[in-house]
C-alpha cells in the first residue's frame, strides 16, 4: 500500500501497470496480480482520510459533495454509461464517481474522503443514488462537520428531503451569518481542484480495472495520494510561510527523487561513501 502511494505521487504521465513496473520494485505481472487479489479487498478510505484530515487540518470544515466524470471506453465495465461532463458541457460515455471531501475553511483546501462509483439502477433515480451515498455515511461525515455544500443542481426537494432527515443540512443553517453561508459555499469549489489534480497528476482517469472493487481502490488511492502530498509537503509549512499548493511541483520533486534512487540502485552506486559524496548529494 505504501509503495502504491509513493508511485502514484512520483510517476509522470499515465499511471498503469506498465508504468508501475517501470518505476516500481516489481514486474508488471506482479502488479497485475496485486490488483487482482489484494486490491479486490475493501479498504476503508473514508475512515483513513477522516483521521488524516482531523490530524492535519485546521478543525473548521464543511463536507463537499460533487460527482465527477471519469473517461472509460468499452461496454463490459460495471456502471459504464452516459454521464455529464462539465468540461465538455455534454454527456459522455464513461464512468462517474460521487466524491465526498472535507473542505478546510481556514487553509482554503480540500481533503478527499471517499469516491463512490455511480451504479444507478432502474429502481431508483440518480438523485436518490446521490442522497443514499451521503446518508449511508452520515455518522462518519457528521463527525467532521454538520455542514454540507453542493452544487446548485442538488437544490431539489427529493435530494434535500433525504439529507435533512439525516441531520446534514444541505443549504443553510438559519443561525449562520450570511457571510458565513457565503464563505462555506465559496469553499465548495476546492473539491474541483481535487478532481483536477487527480486527473492530471495521480492517475484518476488511468484505471485499467473492470471490477467495482478495483475501480473503487484506484479512484480512492489516486485522490488519497493528494491528501498525503498536502499533509507532508504543504500543511507541514507554517501558514504565513506557505505558498499556493502545487501538485505539479510535488510530482516533479518526487519524480526526480525516484529517478535518482533508480539510477543508484541500477548502477550500484554507493551514495554514502566518501568517494561519491562530491557526486551524490
Amino acid at each position: 500500500m505504501i509503495e502504491t502511494f509513493i508511485l502514484f505521487l512520483s510517476i509522470r504521465g499515465r499511471i498503469n501497470f506498465l508504468q508501475l513496473a517501470r518505476y516500481g520494485k516489481h514486474k508488471e505481472q506482479r502488479y497485475r496480480q496485486q490488483f487482482e487479489k489484494q486490491f479486490e479487498k475493501q479498504f476503508d478510505f473514508l475512515t483513513f482520510n477522516k483521521q488524516l484530515t482531523l490530524a492535519h487540518g485546521s478543525g473548521r470544515y464543511a463536507i463537499a459533495f460533487d460527482p465527477s466524470y471519469i473517461s472509460k471506453s468499452g461496454k463490459k465495465t460495471p456502471g459504464v454509461g452516459w454521464y455529464w461532463s462539465g468540461c465538455a458541457n455534454q454527456a459522455k460515455w464513461g464512468l462517474e464517481i460521487a466524491g465526498l471531501a472535507a473542505i478546510d475553511i481556514e487553509n482554503h483546501t480540500a481533503f478527499h474522503l471517499e469516491a463512490v462509483q455511480t451504479l444507478n439502477t432502474d429502481d431508483q433515480t440518480l438523485t436518490d443514488w446521490y442522497a443514499g451515498v451521503i446518508s449511508d455515511r452520515k455518522d462518519v461525515l457528521s463527525g467532521i462537520s454538520k455542514y454540507l455544500v453542493a452544487d446548485a443542481w442538488f437544490s431539489k426537494k427529493p435530494f434535500t428531503d433525504q439529507i435533512v432527515a439525516c441531520k446534514l443540512y444541505f443549504s443553510t443553517d438559519v443561525s449562520m451569518e450570511p457571510s458565513e453561508v457565503l464563505l462555506y459555499y465559496h469553499s465548495r469549489f476546492q473539491i474541483e481542484f481535487l478532481y483536477r489534480d487527480g486527473k492530471q497528476h495521480t492517475g484518476l482517469n488511468d484505471s485499467q480495472a473492470r471490477s467495482v472493487n478495483k475501480l473503487h481502490f484506484q479512484f480512492n488511492a489516486s485522490l488519497t495520494s493528494i491528501n498525503i502530498a498536502k499533509a507532508i509537503h504543504w500543511l507541514s509549512i507554517p501558514k504565513e510561510e506557505r505558498g499556493a499548493f502545487s501538485m505539479s511541483d510535488i510530482k516533479t520533486m518526487n519524480h526526480n527523487a525516484l529517478l535518482l534512487k533508480r539510477f543508484i540502485d541500477v548502477f550500484g552506486i554507493r551514495p554514502y561513501s566518501i568517494k561519491n559524496q562530491n557526486y551524490v548529494k
